[in-house]
Protein backbone atom coordinates (compact mmCIF):
# COMPACT_ATOMS: atom_id res chain seq x y z
CA UNK A 1 0.00 0.00 0.00
CA UNK A 2 0.84 3.47 -0.75
CA UNK A 3 0.80 6.56 1.83
CA UNK A 4 -0.89 9.41 0.00
CA UNK A 5 -0.34 12.04 2.48
CA UNK A 6 2.39 11.93 5.48
CA UNK A 7 2.90 14.72 8.06
CA UNK A 8 6.23 16.60 8.09
CA UNK A 9 6.28 15.69 12.09
CA UNK A 10 5.62 11.70 11.19
CA UNK A 11 8.50 11.60 8.22
CA UNK A 12 11.06 13.68 10.38
CA UNK A 13 10.19 10.92 12.89
CA UNK A 14 10.36 7.80 11.09
CA UNK A 15 13.87 9.10 8.89
CA UNK A 16 15.49 9.84 12.75
CA UNK A 17 14.54 6.13 13.69
CA UNK A 18 15.38 4.16 10.98
CA UNK A 19 14.58 1.01 12.49
CA UNK A 20 12.11 0.44 15.23
CA UNK A 21 9.56 -2.15 16.70
CA UNK A 22 6.02 -1.26 17.88
CA UNK A 23 2.65 -2.74 17.92
CA UNK A 24 -0.93 -1.89 17.09
CA UNK A 25 -2.47 0.16 19.66
CA UNK A 26 -6.13 0.09 18.43
CA UNK A 27 -7.98 -0.62 14.98
CA UNK A 28 -10.99 1.04 13.13
CA UNK A 29 -12.09 1.14 9.73
CA UNK A 30 -10.94 4.60 8.63
CA UNK A 31 -7.87 4.72 11.06
CA UNK A 32 -5.14 2.61 12.91
CA UNK A 33 -3.30 3.50 15.86
CA UNK A 34 0.05 2.25 16.87
CA UNK A 35 2.76 2.53 20.01
CA UNK A 36 6.08 2.62 18.78
CA UNK A 37 9.14 1.15 21.16
CA UNK A 38 9.82 4.53 22.07
CA UNK A 39 5.90 5.07 23.05
CA UNK A 40 5.03 7.35 20.31
CA UNK A 41 1.68 6.97 18.82
CA UNK A 42 1.59 7.16 15.43
CA UNK A 43 -2.02 7.48 13.20
CA UNK A 44 -2.69 5.88 10.22
CA UNK A 45 -5.84 7.60 8.04
CA UNK A 46 -7.72 6.43 5.30
CA UNK A 47 -8.43 8.54 2.61
CA UNK A 48 -11.89 10.01 3.35
CA UNK A 49 -10.04 11.34 7.16
CA UNK A 50 -8.77 14.62 7.46
CA UNK A 51 -4.55 14.40 7.75
CA UNK A 52 -3.08 15.17 11.29
CA UNK A 53 -0.02 15.86 13.55
CA UNK A 54 2.12 12.73 13.54
CA UNK A 55 -0.31 10.75 11.25
CA UNK A 56 -0.30 9.94 7.33
CA UNK A 57 -3.09 9.32 4.98
CA UNK A 58 -3.12 5.63 3.27
CA UNK A 59 -4.67 4.69 -0.03
CA UNK A 60 -7.27 2.49 1.64
CA UNK A 61 -10.92 2.43 1.82
CA UNK A 62 -11.08 0.03 5.23
CA UNK A 63 -8.38 -1.06 7.63
CA UNK A 64 -10.39 -3.74 8.88
CA UNK A 65 -9.47 -5.59 5.49
CA UNK A 66 -5.75 -5.89 6.26
CA UNK A 67 -6.54 -8.35 9.72
CA UNK A 68 -4.82 -5.91 12.09
CA UNK A 69 -5.63 -6.47 15.89
CA UNK A 70 -4.66 -4.95 18.78
CA UNK A 71 -1.23 -5.73 19.74
CA UNK A 72 0.24 -6.89 16.51
CA UNK A 73 3.66 -6.28 15.42
CA UNK A 74 4.72 -3.67 13.53
CA UNK A 75 8.24 -2.46 12.32
CA UNK A 76 9.25 0.94 10.91
CA UNK A 77 12.02 1.36 8.41
CA UNK A 78 12.40 5.14 7.64
CA UNK A 79 10.44 5.24 4.49
CA UNK A 80 8.25 2.14 4.95
CA UNK A 81 6.09 0.50 7.84
CA UNK A 82 5.69 -3.13 8.21
CA UNK A 83 3.35 -5.18 9.37
CA UNK A 84 4.46 -8.73 10.20
CA UNK A 85 1.96 -10.80 10.74
CA UNK A 86 -0.25 -9.98 8.28
CA UNK A 87 2.65 -9.19 5.45
CA UNK A 88 1.49 -6.24 4.95
CA UNK A 89 3.66 -2.97 4.45
CA UNK A 90 2.85 0.58 3.82
CA UNK A 91 5.52 3.23 1.75
CA UNK A 92 5.90 6.51 1.94
CA UNK A 93 7.90 7.14 -0.57
CA UNK A 94 5.94 9.30 -2.79
CA UNK A 95 3.94 10.76 -0.16
CA UNK A 96 2.76 14.47 -0.27
CA UNK A 97 4.32 16.29 2.49
CA UNK A 98 1.87 18.04 4.98
CA UNK A 99 2.92 20.83 7.54
CA UNK A 100 1.46 20.34 11.04
CA UNK A 101 2.75 23.90 12.21
CA UNK A 102 -0.48 26.27 12.28
CA UNK A 103 0.65 29.43 10.40
CA UNK A 104 -0.68 32.14 11.87
CA UNK A 105 0.71 34.60 9.09
CA UNK A 106 -2.69 35.52 7.81
CA UNK A 107 -4.63 39.06 7.87
CA UNK A 108 -7.57 38.59 10.35
CA UNK A 109 -10.66 39.96 9.91
CA UNK A 110 -12.34 43.00 12.29
CA UNK A 111 -14.07 41.61 15.10
CA UNK A 112 -17.30 42.76 13.81
CA UNK A 113 -16.59 40.10 10.94
CA UNK A 114 -15.50 37.10 13.12
CA UNK A 115 -18.88 37.91 15.64
CA UNK A 116 -21.09 37.23 12.43
CA UNK A 117 -18.61 33.97 11.42
CA UNK A 118 -19.66 33.03 14.96
CA UNK A 119 -23.23 33.52 14.16
CA UNK A 120 -23.05 31.13 10.86
CA UNK A 121 -21.13 28.94 12.89
CA UNK A 122 -24.19 28.54 15.20
CA UNK A 123 -26.75 28.63 12.38
CA UNK A 124 -24.27 25.46 10.72
CA UNK A 125 -24.25 23.63 14.02
CA UNK A 126 -28.05 24.59 14.35
CA UNK A 127 -28.88 22.76 11.33
CA UNK A 128 -26.75 20.25 10.31
CA UNK A 129 -25.30 19.50 14.00
CA UNK A 130 -25.55 16.09 15.97
CA UNK A 131 -26.51 16.74 20.00
CA UNK A 132 -24.67 13.71 20.96
CA UNK A 133 -22.00 13.90 23.75
CA UNK A 134 -21.94 17.22 25.33
CA UNK A 135 -22.46 19.25 22.08
CA UNK A 136 -25.98 20.08 23.18
CA UNK A 137 -24.39 22.01 26.43
CA UNK A 138 -23.25 25.14 24.62
CA UNK A 139 -26.90 26.08 24.53
CA UNK A 140 -26.91 26.18 28.14
CA UNK A 141 -23.86 27.80 29.08
CA UNK A 142 -23.80 31.23 30.21
CA UNK A 143 -21.24 33.45 28.08
CA UNK A 144 -19.34 36.42 28.77
CA UNK A 145 -20.78 40.17 29.18
CA UNK A 146 -24.06 38.72 30.03
CA UNK A 147 -24.63 36.55 26.60
CA UNK A 148 -26.33 33.20 28.03
CA UNK A 149 -26.79 30.08 25.37
CA UNK A 150 -27.03 29.87 21.38
CA UNK A 151 -29.47 30.71 19.52
CA UNK A 152 -31.89 27.87 18.30
CA UNK A 153 -34.75 27.07 16.04
CA UNK A 154 -35.37 23.98 18.18
CA UNK A 155 -35.94 22.91 21.84
CA UNK A 156 -32.09 21.70 22.75
CA UNK A 157 -32.04 19.38 25.55
CA UNK A 158 -29.00 18.58 27.74
CA UNK A 159 -28.48 14.52 27.59
CA UNK A 160 -27.29 12.63 30.16
CA UNK A 161 -22.93 13.94 29.33
CA UNK A 162 -24.43 17.44 29.25
CA UNK A 163 -25.82 17.70 32.45
CA UNK A 164 -23.50 15.90 34.44
CA UNK A 165 -20.48 18.05 32.89
CA UNK A 166 -22.52 21.50 32.46
CA UNK A 167 -21.53 23.06 35.69
CA UNK A 168 -17.50 22.11 35.86
CA UNK A 169 -17.65 23.36 32.39
CA UNK A 170 -19.43 26.53 33.73
CA UNK A 171 -17.13 26.82 36.77
CA UNK A 172 -14.44 26.25 34.08
CA UNK A 173 -15.04 29.26 31.65
CA UNK A 174 -15.71 31.85 34.77
CA UNK A 175 -12.45 31.31 36.42
CA UNK A 176 -10.68 31.55 33.00
CA UNK A 177 -12.68 34.82 32.29
CA UNK A 178 -11.67 35.68 35.88
CA UNK A 179 -7.64 35.02 35.45
CA UNK A 180 -8.06 32.82 38.40
CA UNK A 181 -5.11 30.09 36.73
CA UNK A 182 -5.25 27.88 40.21
CA UNK A 183 -9.10 27.74 40.10
CA UNK A 184 -9.48 26.82 36.54
CA UNK A 185 -6.09 24.26 36.15
CA UNK A 186 -8.27 22.55 39.31
CA UNK A 187 -11.18 22.73 36.90
CA UNK A 188 -9.81 21.13 34.34
CA UNK A 189 -8.39 18.00 36.23
CA UNK A 190 -12.75 17.40 36.71
CA UNK A 191 -13.34 18.38 33.17
CA UNK A 192 -10.46 16.21 31.08
CA UNK A 193 -11.28 12.74 30.67
CA UNK A 194 -14.95 12.52 30.94
CA UNK A 195 -17.20 10.94 28.43
CA UNK A 196 -17.35 8.03 25.82
CA UNK A 197 -15.19 7.03 23.25
CA UNK A 198 -11.61 7.44 21.91
CA UNK A 199 -11.66 11.08 22.41
CA UNK A 200 -13.73 12.01 25.33
CA UNK A 201 -16.02 14.73 24.17
CA UNK A 202 -14.68 17.49 27.31
CA UNK A 203 -11.73 16.38 25.01
CA UNK A 204 -12.86 17.64 22.16
CA UNK A 205 -13.66 21.02 24.29
CA UNK A 206 -10.36 21.40 25.50
CA UNK A 207 -8.71 21.01 21.92
CA UNK A 208 -11.01 23.19 20.65
CA UNK A 209 -10.31 26.09 23.75
CA UNK A 210 -6.36 25.75 23.48
CA UNK A 211 -6.35 25.75 19.43
CA UNK A 212 -8.77 29.06 19.60
CA UNK A 213 -6.68 31.10 21.98
CA UNK A 214 -3.92 30.11 19.22
CA UNK A 215 -5.11 31.79 16.56
CA UNK A 216 -6.91 34.85 19.00
CA UNK A 217 -3.32 35.95 18.98
CA UNK A 218 -3.72 37.23 15.89
CA UNK A 219 -7.18 38.82 15.90
CA UNK A 220 -7.67 40.34 19.63
CA UNK A 221 -3.59 41.03 20.28
CA UNK A 222 -4.11 38.20 23.42
CA UNK A 223 -0.41 37.75 24.37
CA UNK A 224 1.02 34.33 22.54
CA UNK A 225 3.65 33.64 25.59
CA UNK A 226 0.38 33.55 27.79
CA UNK A 227 -1.39 31.59 25.22
CA UNK A 228 1.34 28.84 25.54
CA UNK A 229 1.29 28.73 29.26
CA UNK A 230 -2.30 28.32 29.41
CA UNK A 231 -2.47 25.64 26.38
CA UNK A 232 0.84 23.12 28.69
CA UNK A 233 -1.34 23.66 31.90
CA UNK A 234 -4.19 21.84 29.75
CA UNK A 235 -1.98 19.39 28.63
CA UNK A 236 0.06 18.68 31.91
CA UNK A 237 -3.48 18.14 33.02
CA UNK A 238 -4.66 15.67 30.74
CA UNK A 239 -1.46 13.31 31.53
CA UNK A 240 -3.20 10.06 33.09
CA UNK A 241 -6.57 11.54 33.03
CA UNK A 242 -7.87 10.29 29.45
CA UNK A 243 -7.22 8.17 26.63
CA UNK A 244 -3.51 8.21 25.32
CA UNK A 245 -5.27 9.11 21.49
CA UNK A 246 -7.12 11.95 23.26
CA UNK A 247 -3.25 13.06 25.36
CA UNK A 248 -1.60 13.70 22.08
CA UNK A 249 -4.33 15.37 20.58
CA UNK A 250 -4.21 18.12 23.52
CA UNK A 251 0.01 17.54 23.55
CA UNK A 252 0.22 18.38 19.92
CA UNK A 253 -2.56 21.59 20.02
CA UNK A 254 -0.27 22.34 22.89
CA UNK A 255 2.78 22.90 20.64
CA UNK A 256 1.03 24.61 18.18
CA UNK A 257 0.08 21.81 15.94
CA UNK A 258 -3.39 20.48 14.66
CA UNK A 259 -5.20 18.57 12.04
CA UNK A 260 -5.98 19.82 8.61
CA UNK A 261 -9.88 20.13 8.87
CA UNK A 262 -8.95 21.92 12.24
CA UNK A 263 -6.57 24.47 10.64
CA UNK A 264 -8.85 25.29 7.43
CA UNK A 265 -11.87 25.86 9.52
CA UNK A 266 -9.97 28.46 12.37
CA UNK A 267 -8.17 30.00 9.24
CA UNK A 268 -12.07 30.40 7.85
CA UNK A 269 -13.22 31.55 11.15
CA UNK A 270 -10.54 34.18 11.54
CA UNK A 271 -9.08 34.83 7.86
CA UNK A 272 -12.16 34.62 5.00
CA UNK A 273 -15.16 35.48 3.83
CA UNK A 274 -18.49 33.99 4.41
CA UNK A 275 -18.51 32.15 1.51
CA UNK A 276 -15.63 29.80 2.23
CA UNK A 277 -16.61 29.67 6.02
CA UNK A 278 -19.61 27.93 5.16
CA UNK A 279 -17.89 25.35 3.52
CA UNK A 280 -15.43 24.90 5.91
CA UNK A 281 -18.19 24.75 8.58
CA UNK A 282 -20.45 22.35 6.99
CA UNK A 283 -17.04 20.14 6.65
CA UNK A 284 -16.16 19.89 9.69
CA UNK A 285 -19.65 19.14 11.49
CA UNK A 286 -19.94 16.51 9.05
CA UNK A 287 -16.96 14.95 10.17
CA UNK A 288 -16.99 11.48 12.34
CA UNK A 289 -19.25 9.76 13.58
CA UNK A 290 -20.28 12.47 16.78
CA UNK A 291 -19.83 15.47 15.17
CA UNK A 292 -21.20 17.57 17.70
CA UNK A 293 -18.74 17.35 19.87
CA UNK A 294 -15.78 18.59 17.67
CA UNK A 295 -18.44 21.50 16.73
CA UNK A 296 -19.06 22.58 20.24
CA UNK A 297 -15.62 22.65 21.06
CA UNK A 298 -15.12 25.14 18.89
CA UNK A 299 -17.76 27.46 19.32
CA UNK A 300 -17.47 27.51 23.16
CA UNK A 301 -13.49 28.36 22.83
CA UNK A 302 -14.24 30.82 20.42
CA UNK A 303 -16.79 32.31 21.90
CA UNK A 304 -15.31 32.78 25.75
CA UNK A 305 -12.77 35.23 24.22
CA UNK A 306 -15.19 37.52 22.71
CA UNK A 307 -15.40 39.36 26.50
CA UNK A 308 -13.64 42.55 26.60
CA UNK A 309 -12.96 41.93 30.09
CA UNK A 310 -11.21 38.50 28.98
CA UNK A 311 -9.20 40.40 26.27
CA UNK A 312 -8.00 42.89 28.53
CA UNK A 313 -6.73 40.31 31.04
CA UNK A 314 -4.54 38.43 28.52
CA UNK A 315 -3.43 41.14 26.12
Amino acid sequence: MNAVIVSNDLKEFMEANMHMTGQVHSVFNSAVNLITESDDLITLLCERKSIAPMSMMVKCDKFSKLLLKKGSQVVLMGSKIHFPDSREQITLRNAEEWSVEVDLKFKPVTPQLFKKHISTLENVLDREGNMDGIASIVYHLSYPDGKSGFRSSRTVKMNQYASFIHDRIQQFMDDFQGNDMIRYQEDLRKIIGFGPGLTPSTDDFMVGFSASLLYMTRLFGIKKRLVNHVNKRVYECSKGRTTRVSEELIKHVSEGKMSKLLQDMFTSLFSKEDDVLHGKLVELVSYGDTSGPITSRCICSSSIIESEEVRRIYS
